[in-house]
């Protein structure tokens, strides 16, 4: 994947974990006082922890994108159009697209109108 700008590291929020495991523990308690089969209540706090080590693991993990910058040579722009579906109507949009040679072969980029596109650019592959 290729942009024209750096692609941040991701890292969760704690708060996410926190509230998580505060409405599975919520319901894992009011489940376990009311009368079931004990088989039942093992199986909910089995789960319930596996639950709450699957969030841990989401939350508190950073994901890191490589970035490695690559110069490349514009080949050209293309213009696009999908009809695409707008409620119970069919809309024809227009995208534009502009395509830059790198090592690797061509890449195509989402452009903006107006924008204005160098002969040589610095891209970042991910």
């Amino acid at each position: 994947m290729y942009s024209f700008i750096p692609t941040p590291d991701i890292t969760a929020s704690p708060l996410a974990f926190a509230i998580i495991a505060f409405v599975l523990l919520i319901i894992c308690g009011a489940l376990l006082v009311t009368d079931t089969k004990l088989w039942i209540k093992v199986l909910l706090v089995f789960s319930t922890g596996l639950a709450i080590f699957a969030a841990h693991q989401a939350c508190f993990s950073t994901k890191q994108y490589a970035n490695t910058p690559v110069v490349g040579e514009l080949v050209g722009f293309a213009n696009r159009t999908i009809d695409e579906r707008c409620g119970k109507q069919t809309c024809t949009n227009t995208y534009h697209f502009v395509t830059y040679r790198v090592p690797e072969g061509n890449v195509v980029l989402r452009a903006g109108l107006g924008n204005v596109y160098p002969q040589q650019a610095m891209l970042y592959k991910n």
